[in-house]
Parts: C-alpha cells; structure tokens; sequence
C-alpha cells in the first residue's frame, strides 16, 4: 500500500527520485490508482485548504483498504458447516472493520424535520383545510359529501352517480415539502401524492369522463373503466389517457415531463402532435417546449421505488439525488464547486432514514463531503 506523502509529495511536485519510482509502480498496477491519483489532484487544484486534504487523505486511506479487504474475500473459500461460522466470523469482522474505516460522518447543526402530515385540501366552495389538524378525526364533511380520514388518506365514497346537481364539485389537495399523500377518488382510483404535488379532481366523476390534474409527481393505480376513461392532465398541451393501469408521471424533470408505465396500457396526448402509446416498462420523455416524445425501456424501480418508501439511484448524478432528498426533508442545496453536481452514485436508499444517515451513506461510496447547517446541505470535497 502506497504512503500518503507520496501522493501528497507528487501534487506538490516535491518527490525525491526514489519517491518518484514508487508512485510510477504504483499508478501503473491499476488503472483504478490513476483514476483516484488524477481526482486527488482534480480536487487540490480547486481546494488547497489543509482540512479538505485531511479529509482527503482519510478518503483516499479507505477506498484503498476497502479494496484490499475485497481481494481478500475473494480469496477465501471454505466448505462444509464449519465454513458457516468462519463466514459468520468474517462478516463480523468486515463490518467492525469497516465501521471503523469509515470517513469523517456529516457534520449538522440545528436541523428541524418538516411537518410531513401538513396537507392543504381546498374544497369547491375555496375553503382550505389544513388535514394535519385534528389528526384523530375519521371522517369529513366536503362539499356535500363524507368522506374517510385517515393520517396519510382521504378516501371518498365510490359512486356511479355524476356530480351533485350536475356541476362537476372540484377539490385540491396539495402536498408540500416533506410530505406525501394518498387518495382514493371516486371511481376508486387510487393516487399517492409525492411531495410538492398538488392534484385537482372531482368529488364525483362525471358520466363521459374522469378527470383529475396534476402538478408535481403522483403514482396512479387507475379503476378499469372501458367506457368512461381515465385522464390525467398535465399543463395545457399533454393528457395521459388510460383504461385501468398503473403508472408515474413526474413532471419536475428538467428533460421534461416524464410517464413510466408499470402495467396495463397508455395513450400520451401532446397537443399538435401524433398520439403516443406506451408499453409496461417504459418511458416516455416529453420536451416542454416542444411537445416531442421519446421512448425508451427502463429499469421502473428508479421511478417508482418513492412509491414504496425508498430511493433507488443507478448511476445518478449528485444534483439530481440530492434534488430529490431537498423535497422529502425540505432542505437547500448548496454547492461549493460546480463540478461536484456531476458525481456520481448508486444505491438504495430508505426514505424512513433520517437526512444525515442517508448523506452519510452517500459519503461512504463517494468523494463528497456533506455539512448540514440548519436546512441547508453544503456540498464539498
């Protein structure tokens, strides 16, 4: 294993010649050695601080030692029932091993969770209910209408009948930072809402259409209905028409408005151009601007896996896993280089955590550090 003043020596440019021979064998055992060389020097040239060497210098000592311990496993063979306890042993020891190894832990100071039962419902005649009161109350009275109260659902009578005196009754339920929502609509539909969602529906279906609109990101398990169709609108230029299916539509992406179907079957409709329609495990990336939709066969779990309590990132760049973390614990991002947006990590990550042992994690398996100052992440090397 390679000292670390020699790799502190050569960003210096202070090698002596014997040095100089030890770091030239060392680079050239690995092209993972020439990858963590040239990221140390990557990040001395946008941070000389003696800290961040410091923390460099525990990150570099621990992948080094994790990949030495890794041969070694690789190594071990053993059989039989005696194998089991060896095994069990090892494990043991590979976590206390590691537990130990592990770099500098995020540092936080003064962070308050969100309120995540705040939900706003706003009733046809413009009440705004705010649901986290009252948390023991079972049911409510909107708009004429009984419906079931539950901590995290609202669940309305299912009916066949068009609205009440045939006007078509609409509520909102908005979902903030930090929270999510389910309802069970009228056709018994069911919805969840993520955070910073908001989604307007009718309190009774009509009988030509069901309508709901959407802002945010919601999972849709639709009540098959071969004649009254499910339409979920986005904006003014897209509906996604369905029959009975399941699917996500998120539509916070920077690329675009995005829809992943899980099963069953979906019609996009983007106005001024050619219906479009999906198949289970795909997704459909629609342009903003200009209405373009493109398909492609995708792992579902990265889009759903919120549904059921989780992250689940694949190659995703820190900018966009953090993006997502910022809304369920309703913190600010905070870069201190550019450059840091663009890492890299993947993995599965429990939403039931809290913030700091999720960083922490991520911290484990890349080259950031993380600093949480009240509700705002700072994003360093």
């Amino acid at each position: 294993m390679i000292d670390w003043s020699i790799i502190h020596n050569g960003i210096e440019g202070t090698l002596t010649e014997a040095e100089k021979k030890q770091l030239q064998n060392w680079l050239a055992e690995s092209p993972d050695h020439q990858q963590l060389y040239a990221k140390i020097r990557e990040q001395k040239e946008y941070s000389p601080e003696e800290e961040c060497l410091l923390r460099w210098r525990k990150t570099f000592e621990f992948t080094l030692k994790r990949k030495h311990w890794q041969r070694i496993r690789r190594r071990i063979v053993v059989g039989g029932s005696v194998a089991a306890a060896i095994i069990l042993l090892v494990g043991i020891g590979w976590w206390y091993f590691f537990s130990a190894l592990e770099p500098e832990s995020v540092i936080y100071s003064s962070y308050q969770e969100p309120d995540r039962s705040k939900v706003l419902l706003k009733t046809a005649e413009g009440m705004v209910l705010d649901l986290s009161r009252n948390l023991e109350q079972d049911t409510l009275w909107v708009d004429g209408v009984k419906i079931a109260k539950a901590q995290k659902m609202l669940t309305y009578p299912k009916t066949e009948e068009k609205g009440i005196s045939g006007i078509i009754q609409k509520n909102e339920v908005e979902v903030p930072r930090g929270a999510e929502f389910c309802l069970v609509l009228s056709d018994g539909s069911q919805v969840w809402l993520n955070s910073e969602s908001k989604l307007t529906y009718p309190v009774v279906f009509s009988e030509e259409r069901r309508e709901v609109q959407l802002e945010g990101e919601a999972y849709f398990e639709v009540e098959s209905n071969e004649k009254i169709p499910f339409i979920v609108r986005i904006g003014d230029k897209m509906e996604v028409t369905v029959l009975g299916t399941e699917f996500n539509v998120n539509t916070r992406n920077a690329d675009g408005w995005q829809t992943v179907l899980v099963r069953g079957k979906v019609e996009l409709n983007v106005s001024g151009k050619e219906p479009v329609t999906l198949s289970p495990g795909e997704l459909a990336t629609t342009d903003v601007r200009s209405g373009v939709t493109t398909i492609v066969k995708t792992n579902l779990r990265k889009y759903i896996s919120w549904r059921y309590g989780e992250y689940f990132f694949e190659e995703a760049a820190m900018e966009d896993i953090l993006e997502e973390l910022s809304l369920w614990y309703d913190v600010e991002i905070v870069y201190r280089q550019e450059q840091l947006r663009q890492e890299k990590f993947s993995g599965c990550l429990p939403r039931t955590e809290s913030i700091v042992s999720l960083l922490n994690k991520i911290e484990q398996t890349t080259y950031v550090h993380f600093s949480l100052q009240q509700n705002q992440v700072v994003v360093d090397y």
